[in-house]
């Protein structure tokens, strides 16, 4: 008859439970702004850069609109790296009021973001404006100009449509998803989401549209 210590048996139950517990991820999925906070504040915390600030922002900008007001205890989606392409910086900086320094963020206001990808954006001839919006303008902000953007993120296209909307005023006749179309398809579609919503369908971007 084999005979199993007390001591042996706490072995075997700590060998489970450290099995049935695997290594956490490096970084947290969300991060919540505290009193003082900037977005450069944040990427250094999390990345070891400051610079790394656009990077948080482009994740979260369709709720922070202007990377300079941030408020303490909103709840901010944490990228898997802090990576920071030239067009995801240059949108983060046009983000920025002309009349705030673009350097970095101010601190967090009082009050109770599959990681877009890097690739280069995808040549297309569009027009520069159409129906009173800088399409270009906006989809260079949105998406690095890449029109065939399918990050993982649920925006699809230069223009960043949620598959809903894109069905919703018939790009369904164009593609099944926006990335699928061409560009001046979703442009016909952007046409029909301002009609009928504004600018405001893109809140960050299309200020600069």
């Amino acid at each position: 008859m084999s005979i199993i210590t007390v001591a042996g048996m706490a072995k075997v139950a700590a060998a489970v439970t450290i099995s049935l517990h695997p290594a956490a991820h490096h970084a947290p999925a969300t991060y919540t702004v505290q009193g003082g906070d900037t977005l450069s504040a944040i990427a250094t915390h999390e990345y070891g850069r400051a610079a790394d600030w656009p990077a948080v922002w482009w994740v979260n900008r369709r709720q922070v609109t202007n990377p300079n007001l941030i408020a303490a205890g909103q709840r901010l989606r944490l990228p898997a790296s802090g990576q920071v392409p030239a067009w995801m910086a240059r949108a983060a900086r046009a983000a920025i009021p002309a009349s705030a320094p673009a350097s970095a963020p101010a601190s967090a206001v009082s009050a109770s973001q599959a990681d877009p990808s890097a690739a280069a954006p995808v040549s297309a001839a569009v027009p520069a404006s159409s129906g009173g919006a800088n399409w270009s303008a906006i989809a260079a902000c949105e998406s690095g100009g890449n029109w065939s953007a399918d990050t993982g993120n649920g925006f699809y296209g230069g223009l960043q449509f949620t598959e809903q909307t894109w069905l919703a005023y018939g790009g369904g006749q164009y593609a099944s998803s926006a990335d699928q179309a061409s560009a001046s398809e979703q442009i016909a579609v952007a046409q029909r989401v301002l009609a009928g919503q504004g600018i405001g369908a893109w809140p960050v971007c299309g200020a600069g549209g």
